[in-house]
């Protein structure tokens, strides 16, 4: 984590600022979707050299998945995921290369009474948060023939090399190509490889001020840990980005994105697909940087955070 921070900063002051890129990445950050590696990318185009993405987010989960007649897994999430991301891309006439570092770690947390006073406050269901201990760590998952917990803190460390293609900007449907390779250090949650494809479309002006953009991409993963019976090697994952901007310094951010299940199960909290909706205000300081703070919400309750806070800084040179 100290490393991390010190070769942020040290990045972050040997730019030489001059347009950012101002899609939203939006993480899901609940721990029974970390398995498969998704990663954090969006539109370029051939004019571009270099682009610089630093984020971090913090997200408090919680669901309980109790056992019924129907079905004998059990599955539990409460607590507090902390993530960073460093991601580095270097273009040449075209051609991609590029570099992702991620850093997660599971934690107790102090959020439980906040989110509880937000949720009466606009009369937002609970899901018996009230009725659970406040600030505790368990992720957790039984069934007759898998059992998994996590009580302690945690992290672990991915890194994905990736190559790709920026296309002409004339192609109305496809922008660029990546394809990467991701390794993470130990963790029972964790795939400790994955391979991935990502697709991206151009940026789609509406009306001068509007533009939106998308992208879909594919992963396969080694299975890992205990519960390798039950996980999912193949994932599909997309993304659809929309973008206002007010002024030329700022700009609202909206996206949603989404992924199939990495596991399969009846559990909400693991065998359904994850969808999320994020908001953001982005400032962009100088020509090439942008710096932004935002909200993202769960769509499909149980397979990804409740609330998750999101500060990133994006830069692009030309």
């Amino acid at each position: 984590m100290k490393y991390f921070k010190c070769i942020s900063i040290v990045l972050f002051f040997l730019c030489q600022l001059s347009w950012a890129d101002s899609s939203l990445c939006i993480n899901n950050n609940s721990p029974f979707h970390q398995f498969h590696f998704i990663p954090c990318l969006t539109h370029i185009n051939q004019s571009d050299s270099y682009r610089l993405a630093l984020s971090s987010e913090r997200s408090n989960i919680f669901y309980y998945d109790e056992a019924s007649l129907l079905n004998s897994e059990q599955a539990v999430v409460d607590g507090e995921i902390n993530s960073q991301r460093l991601q580095f891309e270097r273009q040449f006439s075209g051609f991609l290369f590029g570099v992702e570092v991620t850093q997660v770690s599971f934690s107790r947390g102090n959020w439980d009474s906040a989110i509880e006073e937000w949720h009466s406050a606009f009369n937002f269901v609970n899901w018996d948060r009230e009725n659970y201990p406040q600030n505790q760590l368990r992720y957790s998952y039984d069934s007759e023939s898998t059992s998994m917990v996590v009580s302690s803190s945690q992290k672990y460390q991915r890194a994905s090399y990736y190559i790709g293609f920026a296309l002409d900007d004339s192609n109305i449907m496809l922008s660029n190509i990546r394809l990467g390779f991701a390794k993470s250090t130990g963790n029972q949650l964790v795939a400790p490889a994955t391979s991935w494809v990502n697709l991206h479309s151009p940026i789609y002006s509406i009306k001068g001020a509007h533009s939106i953009n998308a992208g879909v991409g594919i992963a396969h993963s080694e299975k890992n840990g205990e519960l390798a019976g039950i996980q999912k090697t193949w994932l599909y994952f997309g993304s659809l980005n929309y973008e206002y901007r007010w002024n030329r310094a700022l700009n609202l951010l909206l996206g949603l994105s989404g992924n199939t299940a990495h596991y399969e199960s009846e559990s909400v909290v693991l065998g359904r697909p994850s969808s999320q909706m994020a908001a953001a205000l982005a400032w962009g300081f100088t020509k090439g940087s942008q710096l932004s703070i935002g909200i993202v919400e769960d769509i499909q309750i149980g397979a990804s955070p409740d609330v998750t806070l999101q500060v990133a800084y994006r830069y692009k040179s030309h």
